[in-house]
């Protein structure tokens, strides 16, 4: 039995080191109505791994070899992160959640988070081809093969996919966010392509319940 999260094949799953789910709370009560978010770009500059410049010129056809480089840059960026949230207080990576969510209490699940980047594989199964890069059902992620890829382009997808369906709800309900406060959460932690379509406005309600009046919920 190979452990789904580190392929390592002397434990499994279960017991595998990187296994963890950190709950984290912060002060304050439920926010139960979007609120106008800071889209000044200085104060979004989170993962420093988000803001690697892109090299077009270096774009390449698809590799196992690049790809298994790829997983392994982005399972150490998640264990930072993970240290991170363990620590004392409230990090930038949890506060972009709970400004992007509005819960006060969420769960962040880095075995799955893990798991999602180590079973990445190059694909096209149930993806347009021509307008995705990527998706994950939170346990998989196929990377769109017809593209071509930098390494630095490599990671920073497999780190997205990485944060789809990973960080929940603790309170009753269901415990998924929607994607769009998945992607605002993202856009604040630096992912430039979600910080373009928050800059658009595409995140400025993404609560289903929101009260605020001076969004149009029609």
């Amino acid at each position: 039995m190979v452990c789904r999260i580190c392929h390592s094949a002397r434990h499994n799953r279960r017991t595998c080191p990187h296994n963890w789910e950190i709950t984290t709370t912060r002060p304050g009560k439920l926010r139960c109505r979007c609120k106008k978010i800071c889209k000044d770009k200085r104060k979004l500059r989170v993962l420093k791994i988000f803001e690697k410049k892109r090299a077009y010129k270096r774009r390449r056809r698809h590799s196992n070899a690049m790809l298994k480089r790829s997983k392994k840059i982005a399972f150490i960026e998640l264990d930072r992160i993970e240290n991170l949230v363990r620590a004392d207080g409230l990090s930038r990576f949890e506060r972009a959640w709970f400004e992007a969510s509005g819960e006060n209490s969420l769960t962040f699940d880095f075995g799955a988070m893990k798991e999602c980047v180590m079973n990445a594989r190059f694909g096209i199964r149930d993806m347009n081809i021509k307008e995705d890069l990527a998706w994950t059902d939170g346990t998989n992620t196929v990377i769109n093969k017809t593209l071509l890829w930098t390494q630095a382009e490599l990671v920073k997808t497999l780190l997205h996919e990485s944060f789809h369906h990973t960080v929940k709800r603790t309170r009753s309900g269901p415990p998924n966010l929607n994607d769009n406060i998945e992607h605002l959460a993202m856009a604040l932690l630096g992912d430039r392509t979600e910080r373009w379509n928050m800059m658009l406005g595409w995140f400025d309600c993404v609560l289903k319940d929101c009260q605020n009046p001076k969004h149009n919920h029609d």
